[in-house]
């Protein structure tokens, strides 16, 4: 028993001394053969290590590659890390429909490891498989939402086909896609933007803002038509824009969307914007602006854009005012963006009034222009000149007429 005793401790004090030996070799000696790695002289972190090794000297190492992480592939059967390492190394040895498997097998292992579907992804895109490699990244914007700055860039770098991109690469739920579209409004050519808006259309994507910052995008380009034709669609709003009134939202039914050709405001020191349901003309809502006593205010900060075709026009807004100060009160004013200095507006209301309308009759020819329809004070020159009070405005509208004799026009934006 004594001798058994001695034998065991003497192999047991041996076996760490060759397994480092053994290591010690493998790190120098790559082309060791894998069978080694069957026993306890060979340890997993080697066999990666060995394998990575190989890969890096040159072609005639990969077998010793395959070899490793096969066995590596074997001890852990369920790691989708080591079947993405032996998949790349089969991609290396050109073995493209066992890679294929590896990487499949990964997947069904780790179908929300966004490792693994970002290697599998990249697979794909390297073997131009981009149906499938879109595929894999869009399983990753869904699970990493906040790496799409960089799959975007990979989609524009590689795919450079919008309308396959949308099908196959982007999320149906959620923001992604509105997201993408915004990319794309930012870095691709006008023709490849006009396709992802078609494709988001298409397949009913489309919210307001995305709506109003592609229409913002097209007046910034001065495709005022197309802008216009655009925007009701978008909005949901076919009936009552574009064809009976111009003026989208003029009743402030709905929250300003500030985009497209919705308002665009912005609150100050010196003057506070906002909504309120407390006063309407019509409806349940109105827009407030109240002065508050600070400043001598040069205001026009409130305002819509209009796509404008040849025609006839009749401007009417409605306004309250309550307390009103200084001899500048509040009106409106129409800009042809062609045109500012041919600026018309509409007679200025001080000190306090009931709903009182203001209009205007405007004519236009020639092609689509933009017509800036903003709420005005001007700064007084007066000494007591900082404005205090507020207006309420509600019901606005730009309806085109068939005909009015010239009494009728007092004030025109003409364009010839």
């Amino acid at each position: 028993m004594r001798r058994i005793a001695i034998v065991l401790a003497t192999a047991i004090a041996i076996i760490p001394s060759i397994r480092y030996l053994y290591e010690l070799r493998y790190r120098w000696d790559p082309a060791l053969q894998h069978s080694v790695c069957r026993s306890l002289a060979c340890s997993d972190d080697l066999l990666l290590e060995s394998a990575k090794t190989a890969s890096q000297a040159d072609q005639s190492k990969i077998p010793y590659v395959l070899a490793n992480l096969a066995e590596a592939v074997r001890r852990n059967t369920v790691s989708p890390n080591l079947w993405c390492d032996l998949g790349q190394a089969m991609r290396q040895a050109r073995r493209i429909e066992d890679a294929r498997y590896c990487y499949a097998r990964a997947v069904e292992l780790g179908p929300a490891n966004a490792p693994v579907l970002w290697r599998t992804a990249l697979f794909y895109l390297r073997i131009k498989d981009k149906q499938n490699a879109l595929k894999f990244m869009s399983q990753l914007l869904e699970l990493v939402p906040e790496y799409k700055d960089l799959i975007f860039s990979i989609y524009a770098a590689n795919i450079r086909d919008v309308s396959q991109t949308l099908e196959f690469g982007v999320p149906k739920q959620g923001r992604i896609a509105q997201e993408y579209f915004r990319y794309l409004l930012n870095n691709a050519a006008i023709d490849d933007v006009k396709r992802g808006w078609q494709g988001m259309a298409e397949s009913h994507l489309v919210d307001r803002e995305t709506a109003g910052t592609y229409v913002d995008f097209l007046i910034s380009r001065g495709e005022f038509a197309s802008a216009a034709k655009i925007w009701p669609t978008a909005t949901g709003n076919e009936t009552a824009y574009f064809r009976t009134n111009l003026i989208y939202n003029g009743d402030f039914e709905m929250e300003p969307l500030q985009k497209g050709f919705d308002w665009k405001f912005h609150t100050s020191r010196s003057v506070r914007i906002r909504r309120v349901s407390e006063m309407a003309f019509s409806g349940s809502s109105s827009m407030e602006i109240d002065f508050l006593g600070s400043e001598n205010v040069e205001f026009n900060d409130f305002a819509q854009s209009v796509a404008l075709a040849a025609g006839r026009y009749r401007f009417v807004a409605w306004i309250r005012t309550a307390d009103l100060t200084t001899d500048q009160g509040i009106g409106f004013r129409l800009v042809d963006s062609s045109n500012p200095g041919g600026a018309v507006t509409t007679r200025i209301l001080t000190g306090t009034h009931n709903w009182t309308p203001v209009e205007l009759f405007v004519e236009h020819s020639g092609a689509t222009r933009l017509l800036r329809i903003e709420l005005v004070r001007h700064a007084s020159w007066k000494f007591d000149n900082k404005i205090k009070g507020r207006v309420w405005i509600d019901n606005l509208s730009l309806t085109p007429l068939r005909s009015s004799p010239s009494a009728t026009l007092p004030r025109q934006v003409s364009s010839n």
